[in-house]
């Protein structure tokens, strides 16, 4: 295929260039075909291990980010956050509507939790 490229560069033909493409393009679909049936046994074998193996060797799975993101850096503002969700889904308009809907909805055989 370098030999194609270079008769390319070498000459600027269109033919050139046009067999340099066919030839990239076979190797190219050649390469997905073969990682894709390579996946396909190994999925077929059955061990996750072995298949999450392959995906990191060619870049499939996104890589572990260890920051946490600028949004979720303040705690308080992710429970405001949650608190009011469950208001609004409960149609409670308080915290304190929030634990009156959680004590008289407790099940039978369960201490109150919220008072």
């Amino acid at each position: 295929m370098l030999g194609a490229y270079k008769n390319f560069k070498n000459t600027k033909s269109i033919g050139h260039w046009n067999y340099y493409k066919e030839l990239r393009n076979f190797t190219t679909s050649a390469i997905r075909n073969e990682k894709r049936a390579y996946l396909e046994t190994r999925i077929k074998l059955g061990n996750p291990k072995l298949i999450w193996k392959d995906f990191r060797a060619m870049n499939i799975t996104k890589s572990k980010r260890n920051e946490i993101p600028v949004e979720f850096t303040d705690a308080n503002e992710i429970n405001s956050f949650f608190v009011g969700a469950a208001s609004v889904a409960l149609g409670c308009v308080s915290t304190n509507g929030l634990s009156a809907y959680y004590n008289d909805n407790f099940r039978l055989n369960l201490p109150k939790l919220f008072e």
